[in-house]
């Protein structure tokens, strides 16, 4: 089976390589003569060939590197280099490919596609109508990707990151199931959302009936969940909390809208970072761990953010164009 499709932004943001080496960034725009630092990083950036990449990743993102490490000899592994094609430095491929980014997150653009089997995935500000072979249709949300498969006559989808809406073809004879690590929903025919978090799986059902399994046992044998119901299960224990919803509830963002009902403020920050092209950096663990309601405007991920932030009582900071920094006050 193929790999999985790279987490992206959402993955780097919550790296811990990724977030110490942008604690040394920072640490040496405040410090820039501080030799006791400069060993601390470079000892750091030998114990790990990871360290060495997130301090060169890190350091083009923030486009902080030349301010930030005046004389710090890059090691050999992670040194700048010009692209072998295009002739451009990688800070100059990121602001390229950034404006482009940018141009897509200014709305959620629309598309459809034809749907080959395999991977299917979206890109940051863009939303996929696809239609599979069997007739059912999902719609893909922004920076989400799933994996289809229909071979020996099955209907096999897996949710690799972010979250879809699946419209499903009545077959009695082949269930319909879509996976995320060890859960699985199954249904025949009907109308539903999932969304992966990082440690959850989020269903709600518009049509129909959807089963739930975990690790290989169904969940819902006794009570399937049915139109109005939404279930949140931990990918980690299969603990499952069900619950009743208005079917305007059933994935929003269908309509542009985010709505969090005591979500972690990290939570609502990883959702909101597939909208943006810029990267999402939470530096406060216990502004993260606060809990927040609200419904907020998708098509303005980044006021989104700050909105979420300020609420649980923090600020959210520009850096560079493509580096935005969560912080209590």
């Amino acid at each position: 089976m193929p790999p999985e499709p790279p987490p992206g932004a959402l993955a780097a943001a919550a790296d811990p390589a990724w977030q110490a080496a942008m604690d040394f960034l920072l640490a040496l725009e405040q410090r820039p003569d501080d030799a006791a630092l400069r060993a601390r990083l470079r000892r750091w950036l030998a114990e790990s060939p990871a360290h060495a990449a997130a301090y060169a990743e890190a350091c083009t993102l923030s486009e902080l590197a030349p301010q930030l490490s005046p004389g710090l000899a890059w090691p050999s592994a992670v040194a700048p280099t010009r692209g072998p094609t295009s002739g451009m430095a990688p800070r100059r491929r990121l602001l390229a490919g950034g404006a482009a980014l940018a141009a897509a997150a200014a709305g959620l653009a629309w598309t459809g596609w034809p749907a080959p089997e395999g991977l299917l995935q979206t890109a940051t500000g863009e939303i996929r109508l696809v239609e599979l072979a069997d007739g059912s249709r999902v719609t893909l949300d922004t920076g989400s990707a799933i994996r289809v498969d229909f071979a020996d006559g099955a209907r096999r989808v897996a949710l690799l990151r972010g979250q879809a809406f699946f419209a499903v073809a009545p077959d009695a004879a082949r269930p319909f199931t879509v996976a995320i690590a060890a859960a699985e929903a199954r249904v025949l025919g009907t109308r539903f959302a999932l969304r992966r978090g990082a440690a959850e799986l989020e269903l709600g059902v518009e049509e129909g009936r959807v089963g739930l399994a975990f690790d290989g046992r169904d969940l819902t044998a006794a009570a399937p969940l049915t139109a109005g119901a939404r279930a949140r299960l931990d990918l980690g224990n299969g603990a499952l909390r069900r619950e009743a919803v208005a079917l305007a509830a059933i994935a929003p963002w269908r309509q542009g809208r985010l709505v969090v009902e005591r979500w972690t403020v990290a939570e609502v920050l990883a959702e909101l970072q597939r909208y943006l092209p810029a990267r999402l950096w939470l530096r406060d663990a216990a502004l993260g761990a606060q809990r927040v309601n609200g419904s907020y405007d998708l098509s303005r991920p980044e006021a989104a953010a700050a909105a979420v932030v300020e609420t649980a009582g923090g600020r959210l900071r520009r850096l560079t164009p493509w580096l935005l920094l969560a912080e209590a006050r």
